[in-house]
């Protein structure tokens, strides 16, 4: 996010360019909150009013050790991706990055139906989706994503998925969206089934809308809730 954006228009045309790149079929995509650096005209304008990052990663090496915040701090200015600088949208929208990077596009691998029909039920509204995501995970966000131990844990990339998951069924269970749990409750059963357990026997699962069909059509086809006349098989 730029360092001139001052409006939350300016954040939603950001996340409309992201829909749209998603849409076009663009799977790598990152969100990042504008660093001043040293000699920039940005670093003149606001280097005195730069405080140290609440959270932040580094994967390096952790700047949690008494040494590297001694050094940090004693210049700043050597240091200055350690620190930020306050405004109104910076700080409502402050784990914006960390949604869009490690919620949105990277769940969006395994939960691409889950990911449609949201935005969807956001009216194309990305923002809309962040605000309850993290309304209703907040701390959890920022205990997997803002800190060393995401970085510097042994937990494998497939358990990682797992806490995810938990955050996602949570907000999907908090809506009024039926469709949406049930679309969820597939991908979920999917992911855990070739995934978690690695399973290779065949399971039936039975759901209250038709997920082989709408799967076919990427999800996309609103008219087909109703039951199953048949349970997909894994």
């Amino acid at each position: 996010m730029d360092f001139m954006v001052k409006k939350v228009q300016d954040v939603r045309d950001t996340l409309d360019m992201i829909l749209t790149a998603v849409r076009l079929g663009v799977k790598d995509i990152q969100l990042h909150k504008y660093t001043v650096l040293v000699g920039t005209e940005m670093y003149d304008l606001v280097k005195d009013v730069l405080l140290p990052m609440e959270n932040n990663t580094d994967i390096v090496d952790s700047i949690n050790i008494e040494r590297s915040q001694e050094l940090i701090q004693k210049h700043p200015n050597l240091f200055p991706h350690f620190y930020t600088f306050s405004t109104e949208v910076r700080d409502t929208y402050d784990l914006l990055d960390r949604f869009v990077n490690f919620i949105f596009i990277r769940m969006r691998k395994h939960y691409p139906g889950t990911f449609n029909r949201a935005i969807r039920h956001y009216g194309d509204d990305l923002l809309k989706l962040y605000d309850d995501f993290v309304g209703l995970n907040r701390e959890d966000v920022i205990n997997l994503f803002c800190n060393d131990d995401y970085f510097f844990s042994d937990r494998t990339q497939v358990e990682l998925n797992v806490e995810i998951s938990e955050l996602l069924e949570k907000w999907v269970n908090g809506t009024d969206d039926a469709w949406l749990k049930e679309v969820f409750r597939f991908e979920r059963d999917c992911y855990n089934y070739l995934h978690v357990e690695k399973r290779q026997d065949e399971v039936a699962f039975t759901y209250n809308v038709d997920v082989i069909k709408l799967k076919k059509t990427n999800f996309e086809d609103k008219e087909n809730i109703k039951k199953s006349d048949e349970s997909p098989v894994l």
